[in-house]
């Protein structure tokens, strides 16, 4: 048992001595300029993007031999953040605005204002049948009218299921109008991506017809995901022309799901689910993206979608986080993306240039290296 013990501890104090003489490679290379063309030759070939095992291998084996310095980098402590710290921190007077967290028009009918007109136009189908010719005509046609652009399973079901108790003619009328909505609602469901990015470029085209705004939220996630060493999973071009950036949920990938519903216990934790830590870095991932925005334009936009990114994030965590938690922790992410764009933005302006240029990963990690720091 000695033997075995003293045998452990000679390999603890070799990989301690090597883990100090890694930091002192590493220290002593810091004071060495390090360009941008030894940067992307060092790249060159190598995975970072789309693979978070291989992408994480190599670029840690270069921060190590002292040329990356950022990558993880950037690891604050987490700190419960209020509503006024964070706008002391900011300058933000109205963070709903501020942040693009009120749903727009056309998002909020699409998934509100069909509802009511799918119920409404049910409801005017089944009362047709109780007033003279001309009321029942006009109930009658504003009910079909909602047809075309109803998508409630709620309005089909229940012209199905009223529609024994109406005389034929009335009783035909409302089991159409229930298959009609029946179906479109299954057409609507199988499509609903296609139609989402459709109205997405039209909000695009009104309030971002350059694209700048679109573009330097990918910039502020990608500098974030960089800093706070989380591998991106894909950097490409959407079907609506603007370029996507994503990070994987944690270092070593996303969740696989299976291995999640495994690991569920009795008392609702998660084992294989995200640490508290790594939900923290994706809030600030996820919160730079805005707060980018916010920083060159004095409000950011399409705050929401991030805000439900990052919320689909914190419900993978190994414990439950209520509805309060999730505020504070969205709170921390903005003020550390405000603190991390402080001493980095020319990093952003870099990476929103490069992506504009379409400019592979490897030369966007280089330009964050090259970037100066406040």
């Amino acid at each position: 048992v000695k033997v075995v013990g003293s045998f452990r501890s000679q390999i603890q104090a070799e990989a301690m001595v090597e883990e100090d003489r890694l930091k002192d490679a590493a220290r002593s290379a810091s004071k060495v300029p390090v360009t941008l063309e030894a940067i992307e030759a060092a790249l060159q070939g190598q995975t970072v993007v789309g693979d978070a095992a291989e992408t994480v291998r190599v670029l840690d084996d270069l921060k190590k031999q002292g040329t990356l310095r950022k990558w993880n980098s950037f690891q604050p402590t987490f700190r419960p953040v209020g509503a006024d710290k964070m706008k002391a921190v900011t300058g933000m007077e109205e963070a709903e605005t501020d942040l693009g967290l009120n749903v727009d028009f056309i998002t909020r009918a699409r998934y509100q204002g069909v509802g009511f007109l799918g119920l409404s136009g049910a409801l005017s189908l089944l009362l047709s049948a109780l007033f003279e010719p001309s009321i029942s005509s006009l109930l009658t046609l504003y009910g079909f009218s909602t047809l075309a652009i109803n998508i409630v399973p709620a309005s089909s079901a229940l012209s199905l299921l009223v529609s024994a108790l109406f005389e034929p003619s009335i009783s035909s009328l409302l089991t159409l109008y229930g298959f009609s909505t029946l179906a479109i609602n299954i057409v609507s469901g199988f499509f609903a991506g296609p139609i989402d990015l459709f109205l997405q470029k039209i909000q695009l085209q009104r309030s971002d017809p350059t694209g700048e705004r679109w573009v330097r939220r990918q910039a502020g996630r990608l500098v974030a995901a960089y800093m706070c060493g989380v591998p991106l999973e894909r950097v490409e071009e959407n079907s609506s022309g603007n370029v996507d950036v994503e990070a994987y949920s944690r270092r070593g990938g996303n969740l696989n799901f299976v291995e999640l519903r495994k690991s569920i216990t009795p008392e609702g934790f998660l084992a294989a689910g995200m640490s508290e830590r790594e939900v923290y870095q994706q809030a600030i991932i996820q919160m730079t993206a805005l707060v980018a925005e916010y920083k060159a334009f004095g409000r950011a936009t399409f705050g929401y979608r991030f805000f439900r990114d990052l919320d689909r994030e914190l419900d993978l965590c190994q414990r439950l986080i209520d509805r309060r938690e999730k505020q504070i922790i969205a709170r921390f992410g903005v003020t550390s993306g405000y603190h991390l764009l402080e001493s980095h933005q020319d990093a952003v302006e870099r990476v929103t240039a490069g992506l504009q240029a379409g400019r592979s990963v490897a030369e966007l990690i280089a330009l964050i290296e090259v970037a100066d720091v406040k």
